[in-house]
């Protein structure tokens, strides 16, 4: 899936964090939610981030970061506090499926892709989702998802995540994206089938100002006749990314990508 040098650079960046003693005590892994699940719980993990002051510039969303923030989120709403506490016991779990879902549409003469849908156009009839995890150790975590519609069926939110709060490795088929909004990205989304990619990011925000970063690199689909040294060549396309990001008050986030 990978080439050698790509899980060694991974490997040699996370070896290297090793050297900062300060994560000896360090909180492990933290499962991820899922892009695009209920419409009702994911505006309520919504609001329970801006009561607490946490802009959300990048998902998918650690369940670590939206437990952190149910302290101070519930001082302001108690109810809907309960509400995402529950749902996300399902992750606190050692092992479970965390999310299922099936859905019918009926289409005529349309094949216009539909946005953030992995690939999936207007014309399709059904889609089914899933995702389960396994708590291998407290610093180590695989979790397994599949996503599937008509002719397509592809293990995208599978992958495996070792690591800490200040430094998680994920090796697998995980989604990136990077924005404030939810319906759409300028720079990366869920608009065409995940790719298999290392990434390496903090859930917990580092220094008071709140820094964090997401960096990945991502192999694309097979291109045919892409132009090289005056000729033709064909193979898989690498992308690579880099996301930064402070919170230098309370509430405002500023980012670059």
């Amino acid at each position: 899936m990978f080439s050698s040098s790509v899980l060694r650079t991974g490997t040699l960046v996370l070896l290297a964090l090793l050297c900062f003693s300060g994560l000896a005590a360090a909180r492990g892994v933290s499962p991820y939610l899922p892009l695009h699940m209920s419409p009702e719980i994911e505006r309520q993990i919504e609001q329970v981030m801006l009561l607490a002051g946490r802009p959300i510039v990048r998902r998918p969303l650690a369940t670590a970061t939206v437990l952190d923030a149910l302290p101070d989120a519930c001082k302001v709403d108690e109810v809907l506090c309960q509400r995402v506490r529950t749902y996300l016991k399902a992750y606190m779990a050692r092992y479970g499926v965390t999310h299922a879902s099936i859905e019918g549409a009926a289409t005529e003469d349309s094949d216009r892709t539909l946005p953030n849908r992995r690939g999936m156009s207007e014309g399709d009839t059904w889609a089914a989702s899933v995702a389960a995890h396994y708590q291998i150790s407290d610093y180590a975590l695989l979790q397994l998802g599949g996503v599937a519609y008509p002719d397509e069926v592809m293990a995208s939110g599978s992958f495996v995540s070792v690591g800490w709060e200040y430094a998680q490795l994920d090796v697998g088929l995980r989604d990136h994206w990077w924005s404030p909004m939810t319906d759409s990205s300028m720079l990366i989304s869920t608009q065409a089938r995940t790719m298999p990619a290392v990434t390496l990011s903090n859930y917990t925000p580092l220094t008071k100002f709140g820094f964090r970063y997401e960096a990945f690199l991502a192999r694309m689909s097979r291109v045919e006749n892409i132009a090289f040294e005056g000729g033709t060549t064909s193979g898989y396309p690498r992308l690579a990314g880099l996301h930064l990001s402070m919170e230098p008050v309370r509430g405002w986030s500023v980012g670059v990508s």
